[in-house]
């Protein structure tokens, strides 16, 4: 277990008892969370969902891309979830300086600016890339999701970042992250927001839409951010 500093601020999933997912939801899901009833995969309407303000995201299927440089960690994952999405430590500088042990990539030193900028936990940023795009910046989907934070075309213009620019990509990605969770205040339809969009969200009644993918992608990201978290608090002990 981490220490107090490095898991202040750090709320137990077994304690969010708003968080709402469905029958038949994939295994690793969190237990306690509940997805919408009666999912609609083929529904043009819900796949085509956009956010309020930041228009264009699109529920989609990321191109399978390489997978990045792992090391497996040795403690178990941890079901955690970030009251907010500033890191929550005594000193943010300490948390912001350290890099993550299961990720060595080029864009690491680009991913602590953005993180630093935008007061987002760099391990968050860093577990959705890995599940986004495998940190390829040339990633592209079937439906025009780009860069390692996979903006579509419509986020991008509404955010006015490059899409194609990496550092703006990850920039546009952590603002839209600090936005959904402004509006649901919940980790887990922050993520779902992110990837299927934020009327999908709404529209399944802040319910975690029932999306394969969907479910899948929160789980992923929520697996790696707890892998993250071990390990920073097994290097801090």
């Amino acid at each position: 277990m981490a220490d107090a500093a490095s898991l202040a601020g750090i709320q137990s999933l077994q304690g969010c008892s708003n968080i709402v997912v469905a029958p038949g939801t994939p295994a690793e899901m969190p237990k306690n969370v509940r997805i919408a009833p009666e999912a609609e995969e083929g529904s043009s309407g819900d796949r085509a969902a956009s956010f309020q303000l930041v228009s264009g995201k699109k529920h989609r299927e990321a191109e399978p891309a390489p997978e990045a440089t792992l090391r497996v960690a040795a403690i178990a994952p941890l079901r955690q979830e970030p009251a907010s999405l500033t890191p929550a430590a005594a000193s943010d500088a300490a948390i912001l300086a350290m890099r993550p042990v299961s990720y060595a990539t080029r864009y690491d030193a680009m991913i602590q600016r953005v993180a630093a900028r935008r007061r987002v936990d760099p391990l968050l940023l860093h577990a959705v890339i890995d599940q986004e795009s495998r940190y390829r910046a040339d990633a592209r989907s079937p439906v025009g999701a780009h860069g390692l934070m996979q903006l579509m075309p419509g986020t991008a213009r509404m955010l006015n970042v490059s899409a194609s620019n990496a550092e703006a990509n990850v920039d546009g990605g952590a603002r839209l992250l600090r936005q959904l969770h402004g509006r649901f205040n919940d980790f887990n339809l922050t993520l779902a927001a992110y990837n299927a969009g934020e009327g999908a969200v709404r529209r399944y009644g802040n319910r975690i839409p029932p999306y394969r993918e969907t479910q899948s992608y929160v789980a992923g990201v929520m697996g790696r951010y707890s892998r993250l978290l071990a390990e920073q608090a097994a290097r801090s002990r």
